[in-house]
């Protein structure tokens, strides 16, 4: 992640192992793993890639491409920047980040009963160079 004064400059490239996700619930988490969801062995990652950002409000939004289960869509995320700090002797700029997709569009079956939008939240530590 690279962060500069114009905003128009910033790059995200974030891989993500699938295996990370948790919904909070040990036996859910691992049949998500299996093929009929994310089929970890096979799709091991999850990528956002986006170039520049967008202010809004006392945020700002990411878009760019997301790519899970061999499938590459467009996805906007929203970031807030929650503070700078130390931690551990390093320096730290915590964000906090929020999007949603439809899980089909990525080749799932659907489903009434878990529903096919999926929202997601999740939190940066990114080390902060001054």
């Amino acid at each position: 992640v690279v962060f500069t004064a114009e905003l128009e400059s910033c790059s995200i490239d974030v891989t993500m192992p699938v295996a990370s996700l948790t919904t909070y619930n040990s036996m859910r988490d691992e049949h998500l793993m299996a093929s009929d969801y994310f089929h970890e062995e096979k799709y091991p990652t999850f990528k956002f890639e986006a170039e520049g950002l967008v202010k809004e409000g006392d945020g700002y939004i990411a878009k760019g491409t997301f790519s899970m289960l061999g499938e590459k869509k467009p996805l906007e995320v929203k970031l807030k920047l929650l503070g700078v700090g130390e931690k551990d002797g390093d320096k730290k700029a915590v964000l906090w980040g929020t999007s949603q997709l439809d899980r089909t569009q990525y080749g799932m079956e659907p489903s009434a009963k878990i529903g096919n939008i999926v929202d997601f939240t999740f939190e940066i530590q990114l080390n902060h160079e001054f």
